[in-house]
């Protein structure tokens, strides 16, 4: 897999919280080598727009970004927010206390 980062996705990624980050940095070196891996979850989502796929971050968090063709992989705007406007890593529910 070929991935590239808009630098808005790393001024968005940035904001996230430290252990948010720390998930996404370890599930990107699986993700690279084995996007298909189960607990990876990586899959089209119809219904945020044409060629928009989601990437597991831990359990509340994915990752979303374009797919250009089958081997390259665009990540777009960083977000905490549950709904989204675009490829973005956003939270899908708020955290169970102490997590």
């Amino acid at each position: 897999m070929i991935s590239h980062a808009t630098p808005d996705f790393w001024a968005c990624f940035n904001e996230l919280p430290e252990r948010v980050q720390a998930t996404a940095k370890a599930a990107y070196p699986l993700w690279l080598t084995n996007p298909q891996h189960p607990s990876l979850h990586f899959k089209p989502v119809p219904s945020a727009g044409e060629g928009v796929w989601s990437v597991r971050i831990g359990i509340h968090w994915r990752a979303l970004g374009t797919r250009d063709g089958l081997e390259e992989f665009v990540h777009g705007m960083a977000s905490s927010h549950t709904k989204h406007a675009g490829p973005s890593i956003h939270r899908l529910a708020q955290p169970a206390p102490g997590r």
